[in-house]
């Protein structure tokens, strides 16, 4: 027969062996759940870098922007310049338009006037 110190001392290793079961069942479990971490880990790598992709894209496109707004600024620039040089020929155009009206009328009377001299000396 088993004396009383054997007895305790397989059941001691019983106990052991119990709780040496019972923390690797439990560092499977966290095995496990550390798969799932890494598993979302590189899920969420793969989304931040999409997205940094993405925000290199867009400031590409907003460098592209600025530049084309400071060339639409400095061709826009020219514009004041342009209503001056079509204001002047506008101006002009309009004090032409004038003169030749004035012109005009003076002829027409001038034109009545060697009618009358015309008809009065019977030169016609």
């Amino acid at each position: 027969m088993k004396s009383a110190t054997e007895k305790l001392i397989f059941n001691s290793l019983d106990s052991l062996e119990n709780r040496q079961n019972s923390v690797e069942t439990k560092l499977g479990m966290v095995e496990s759940r550390l798969t799932t971490v890494e598993s979302r880990l590189n899920t969420v790598e793969s989304k931040l870098n999409t997205l940094g992709n993405g925000f290199i894209d867009l400031s590409r496109r907003v460098f592209k922007l600025e530049i084309d707004i400071a060339d639409i600024k400095e061709k826009v620039s020219y514009i004041p310049k342009l209503y001056d040089m079509v204001d002047k020929v506008v101006t002009e155009l309009l004090s032409y338009r004038e003169e030749r009206m004035f012109i005009n009328n003076r002829l027409d009377k001038h034109e009545n006037r060697i009618t009358k001299l015309e008809s009065n000396f019977s030169l016609n």
